[in-house]
């Protein structure tokens, strides 16, 4: 079984990231089990983001493969470009302002030689612990900590869990369909909860690899009211596909887009219909109680109005 030679793509996806990209290849590259492939699709950058990474391919020539859009895509389809030209085993996405931490392959290929999974015959996601990195340069570790009854989609629905888009089994990725470009920047979550719903297993990978740059990127740029946007439409997106949800996950959805107005608008409103709706319901991720609390308090003096 440890003859057995597992083939690993790295996607990594670019749009000026002059600043991060030679942190992003260099974390792949200086580590001591360096992916097979490392396909760079860069979005038409106006900065010398490609020059860098050419400069890259001379010293691993081979191992990196650049794609260079001849108009801007956008993140998605730039994304969704990317995604057909992966050939491996297992394959990982990283966005250009992004890095991997040490020892992420070959902690992968270890957690498949236990457990004699097979990546071209198995749908399933290897799930290491993530870190998110923040402004203020301070690393913050987000763990997928697994519990009896562990159920990834509706674990990710209620951010209990994340993939950070690495650790993609070959089967389970010729399952994956292109990204939503009409949705807004949360067409990713709508994506990864799209795909879950194929997995036949997740394993737990110790360590945490995949670092997520905070508060830099595209997500950076967009006004709050585009991402509101956008995150509704995810949510009216996840009710209208039949992902498999039950009563309770109905209900958290529902009091997600209740949230949102009600933050959109500066109203409770949207919170006290839910309420009123739901209340009956035991969900999960939602404390009943505490919306009694709001709503008794804040909804008699400022949202007075709205009954009258």
């Amino acid at each position: 079984m440890h003859d057995i030679k597992f083939t690993h793509s790295v996607i990594c996806v670019t749009y000026n990231h002059s600043k991060y990209i030679g942190k992003c290849l260099t974390s792949i590259l200086s580590d001591d089990v360096i992916p097979d492939e490392i396909i760079v699709c860069d979005d038409c950058s106006s900065d010398d983001t490609v020059e860098q990474v050419e400069a890259y391919i001379k010293k691993y020539p081979g191992v990196i493969k650049l794609y260079k859009n001849k108009v801007n895509q956008g993140l998605f389809q730039n994304f969704n470009i990317a995604m057909k030209l992966a050939t491996s085993d297992l394959i990982h996405f990283v966005s250009g302002d992004d890095w991997l931490e040490p020892g992420m392959i070959r902690s992968m290929n270890n957690v498949m030689l236990e457990n004699k999974i097979d990546p071209i015959k198995e749908a399933f996601v290897l799930a290491p612990d993530i870190y998110i990195y923040n402004l203020d340069q301070r690393l913050k570790l987000v763990r997928n900590d697994f519990v009896n009854g562990f159920n990834p989609l509706k674990s990710l629905l209620r951010d209990k869990y994340s993939t950070r888009l690495v650790g993609f089994s070959r089967k389970l990725y010729s399952n994956i369909k292109p990204y939503r470009t009409d949705i807004g920047l949360w067409a990713d979550r709508l994506h990864e909860l799209e795909l879950l719903r194929y997995v036949s297993s997740i394993y737990k990978v110790p360590g945490a690899f995949p670092v997520y740059r905070a508060g830099v990127g595209t997500t950076s740029t967009v006004k709050a009211d585009e991402l509101s946007s956008s995150y509704l439409k995810m949510l009216d997106c996840l009710t209208a596909n039949d992902l498999g949800w039950d009563k309770n996950d109905i209900c958290y959805i529902e009091y997600l887009k209740a949230r949102e107005l009600s933050k959109l608008n500066g109203q409770l409103v949207f919170l006290l219909k839910f309420y009123f709706k739901f209340s009956t319901v035991i969900c999960d991720g939602v404390n009943f109680l505490d919306l009694r609390v709001v709503t008794s308090s804040f909804f008699r003096k400022k949202l007075k109005r709205h009954f009258n």
